[in-house]
């Protein structure tokens, strides 16, 4: 995460808290307020096993001044992101730092490799703003069953914890088992071959230990066999 100190008479910047990274360059500043993590993760056991995770973050401005948060995160190279613009979820615009002259609400600025910026302004005394990331990535593959890794990053005592999990078209016999993180171990509930999980808590401290939730999905039945075509872009 990064911290951007333009300060003027109208509005103060600070820094948001959302991953691993607590380090500031003002560190007497104080960071906006996470206050709700929604995590809603679709899986389609079918090719090419693409799992989608959809991250709300609501923040909240305790102070009594507009101020500005600048939030940074790291994504998979595909990566669609959205964010909240007067209160509607658009798609934001995925931009090269070179080109950036400013950051623009519902603009998200490429730093370096796969981590990128988006500011969120403005933020009134007592409101509210939030930001929504989806991204899509592809299972990773661990002996005969395939692996998926949901980071639920907070730091804060959070009112409201909701995290969502679904797997599509797996069969009847391969429920899917946590690795980690008994404290959300829901077990999923099959109905027809959509296994579910969902936890839904209040009050969440921030976990000293792991901060995501891991599960695996047993080897694919035949029909659903993974293979690949390349393609030749110039045919």
């Amino acid at each position: 995460m990064a911290l951007h100190s333009n300060y003027d008479n109208s509005r103060t910047s600070f820094p948001i808290y959302f991953g691993r990274q607590t380090k500031f360059g003002d560190t007497v500043s104080t960071p906006l307020k996470m206050i709700k993590l929604q995590v809603e993760q679709q899986v389609d056991a079918k090719f090419p096993l693409i799992h989608q995770v959809a991250t709300t973050i609501t923040f909240k401005n305790d102070h009594n001044r507009i101020l500005e948060g600048v939030l940074e995160f790291t994504l998979p190279e595909a990566a669609t992101i959205c964010l909240d613009v007067d209160d509607i979820l658009v798609d934001g615009v995925v931009v090269e730092k070179e080109v950036r002259k400013g950051v623009d609400s519902g603009l998200v600025e490429m730093v370096k490799g796969n981590t990128f910026r988006t500011r969120v302004y403005p933020m009134p005394p007592g409101s509210i703003r939030i930001v929504r990331i989806i991204y899509q990535d592809q299972a990773q593959m661990k002996n005969d069953r395939f692996l998926f890794h949901i980071p639920i990053y907070f730091n804060t005592i959070l009112e409201n914890l909701d995290i969502s999990l679904i797997c599509m078209h797996v069969s009847n016999d391969y429920q899917p088992q946590f690795l980690s993180n008994i404290k959300f171990q829901q077990p999923f509930v099959n109905s027809n071959g959509r296994y579910c999980a969902e936890f839904h808590q209040v009050n969440v401290k921030p976990m000293q230990d792991e901060q995501s939730i891991t599960y695996i999905l047993k080897h694919l039945t035949p029909e659903q066999l993974i293979h690949s075509v390349e393609i030749d872009p110039d045919d």
